[in-house]
């Protein structure tokens, strides 16, 4: 489907806002309006979904909406939007009060930065995650990356971030989640002794 021209695109952003509205919530319709805007080239249709995102209420509802437009815009290759979006995602969430959720906010926002080469700010936001466990995602998430990217040696010293993060973990269950990733992505990244030693102290400990 293409859309002709100007007033026919807004129609059909008028349609599918007024009937997606009935069924989900702004945070699903933004997402929906934009990856409909970027498949039919349709700026009127991605504008909407930016005016979406803003009206939400929720500020973890609104960060993730952010987020989700962000990733699906870098996909689309338009990194200067996906950049700038996803820093008003990291504005929104800089001001939850919950930690938690403030937390999964930085994590999201920590992985997409690293995707999109921004490796810096990614540990940044990551160092700023206050929930232990989602702390130990978000600095894993991003050696892997590395790795993918061929950095061995960074991808090294962040897992060994996480997995001094991960020894701090208080949840015995969460606790052993991460040493058992940690040992996997160290087997992967050809620390066989390394892995062998944090899977040693998942048996010592259980």
């Amino acid at each position: 489907m293409k859309l002709g021209n100007k007033e026919e695109s807004l129609r059909f952003v008028s349609e599918i806002t007024g009937d997606l509205n009935k069924i989900v919530g702004n945070a699903d319709l933004s997402k929906i309006l934009m990856e409909q805007g970027c498949q039919l080239g349709s700026k009127s249709i991605i504008d909407e979904s930016l005016r979406v995102a803003s009206e939400i209420q929720n500020d973890r509802n609104k960060s993730e909406a952010y987020s989700n437009i962000s990733k699906i815009l870098m996909e689309q290759g338009d990194l200067k939007e996906a950049k700038s979006t996803l820093q008003e995602s990291l504005r929104v969430a800089s001001e939850i009060q919950y930690v938690s959720k403030k937390s999964e906010a930085y994590s999201n926002i920590s992985k997409i930065l690293m995707e999109q080469g921004e490796k810096e700010e990614s540990l940044r936001v990551a160092s700023e995650i206050q929930y232990d466990y989602l702390k130990f995602e978000a600095y894993s998430n991003i050696s892997e990356i590395l790795k993918e990217q061929g950095d061995l040696k960074e991808a090294k010293s962040t897992l060994q971030e996480s997995l001094r993060v991960a020894s701090e973990i208080q949840y015995d269950n969460h606790k052993f989640e991460a040493y058992s990733n940690i040992s996997k992505i160290l087997m992967e990244q050809g620390e066989k002794e390394e892995s062998l030693r944090v899977a040693s102290e998942i048996e010592d400990d259980y």
